[in-house]
């Protein structure tokens, strides 16, 4: 599922190049033709699958754009979607100098952002990036109230590692029953225990494992929610220097990272850092390190993480 789907004119191809590369920088996902069209694809198929495997349609109005066929298409195809099943919103952006009795009448009652004057480009670009991180933020299922990742590296050579993951979160979807947890790992990952839970299936790609959980009850928005799910990690830290990957989908009220070592191998050095995108950002974080039962460990604490940023921690040891 992407977050938006643009639908412009290729003749204005220069400013959708600026704006796709400022959304990517903010770690909104995109569908775009050039990048999801190859040589062969029936090319109405491919859009509508498109537009039904987006959040969002954002199309660029212009002199251009409202004599295009294809992008009347897109819309047409966007606004039954919206009318019929609330399944895509449809989120207008000025460009150039259309004039806004030049609007499509079905777009006339919507809120739009405007490019159309270069002086107000940042600002304009600031309305739109909040705008979609507010409405994506709107569709999350949960947030989690707190998160702790113990991982418990068990040998010296990092064949065998036991990650446990317990999290409080709150409800935001008018219910939910079941869950989906993503686990990246070079190795092999195998889940040992649900608590509470059952596993309905479990789908293994080259680097990942997606887990469904059911919760056994379905819950009611605002209701609280504790879980622990227990995971072995087979063969998945072989090198002298290593890291953990969280690739974040929903916002993190407050989060711990411990990291356990092995009494016969230690960590010499940790780093973090935390992307939304491609940019690196700061955050606030309080760290630890501590000896216990004779296993040095290091710990972070971070006070909030948000959705669509992925935290990397390295060490190397």
């Amino acid at each position: 599922m992407k977050d938006i789907f643009i639908s412009y004119s290729t003749a204005d191809k220069e400013f959708v190049d600026i704006l796709v590369d400022l959304l990517n920088r903010e770690g909104i996902s995109i569908w775009i033709d050039e990048g999801e069209i190859l040589p062969g694809d029936r090319i109405r198929e491919k859009i509508n699958q498109g537009i039904l495997d987006s959040r969002y349609l954002l199309i660029v109005l212009s002199q251009n754009s409202i004599r295009s066929n294809w992008v009347r298409v897109e819309l047409d195809s966007a606004m039954i979607r919206e009318i019929e099943d609330s399944a895509v919103t449809v989120i207008p952006v000025l460009i150039g100098d259309i004039k806004l009795a030049q609007i499509p009448l079905d777009l006339r009652g919507k809120l739009y952002i405007d490019f159309r004057d270069s002086e107000m480009y940042s600002k304009s670009a600031q309305r739109l990036v909040s705008s979609i991180k507010r409405r994506i933020d709107d569709q999350y299922q949960y947030e989690i109230i707190y998160g702790r990742n113990e991982i418990d590296i068990l040998t010296d050579d990092g064949s065998k590692v036991r990650y446990i993951k317990n999290k409080l979160f709150k409800v935001l979807d008018h219910e939910l029953k079941y869950l989906k947890e993503e686990y990246y790992s070079d190795g092999r990952v195998e889940v040992v225990n649900v608590e509470p839970g059952n596993v309905v299936s479990q789908v293994r790609t080259l680097n990942n494992l997606v887990l469904t959980v059911d919760f056994g009850i379905t819950l009611k928005r605002g209701q609280e929610f504790e879980q622990t799910i227990e995971a072995i990690y087979h063969d998945s830290f072989p090198n002298d220097c290593e890291y953990w990957l969280t690739n974040q989908a929903y916002p993190i009220r407050g989060a711990e990272y411990i990291f356990v070592f092995p009494i016969g191998r230690s960590y010499k050095s940790f780093n973090c850092t935390i992307k939304r995108g491609v940019q690196e950002i700061t955050y606030d974080a309080r760290k630890e390190e501590g000896t216990s039962d004779g296993r040095n460990y290091f710990a972070l604490y971070f006070n909030r993480l948000n959705a669509h940023e992925n935290v990397k921690i390295n060490w190397e040891w």
